[in-house]
């Protein structure tokens, strides 16, 4: 009987019941070239209205890929320098964001208030 335990809990630990499930076509969403191209704008263009100095810093740091460190550095600024630049445009962008219609692909989603 052992031995028959045995080889019923080594074949209940060998077969897997692997499930295949095609997505739902109402679930599934092809990517909306164009509303990333309007996004893509629409953060372009609410970045473009920041001063100089928060600008400076948020493309140094989000689309260069450096540090905050080495913003400091580039900008011969200190480091606290840097990071309320930073703090303070990005609160700006959401502000005016928050303000300005939204351009997204998903009409699901809601605007914050």
């Amino acid at each position: 009987m052992r031995a028959c335990y045995k080889a019923a809990g080594k074949e209940r630990r060998r077969s897997r019941v692997e499930l295949r499930v095609p997505p739902d076509p109402g679930t599934v969403r092809t990517p909306d070239t164009s509303a990333r191209v309007a996004e893509r704008e629409w953060v372009l263009s609410e970045l473009g209205r920041l001063d100089i100095d928060r600008r400076t810093v948020l493309v140094l740091h989000y689309y260069l890929d450096l540090s905050l460190p080495e913003v400091a550095e580039i900008l011969d600024i200190p480091y606290g320098t840097v990071t309320s630049r930073l703090h303070r445009g990005l609160e700006q962008m959401r502000r005016s964001m928050r303000v300005s219609p939204a351009l997204t692909s998903d009409p699901s989603v809601e605007q914050a208030p």
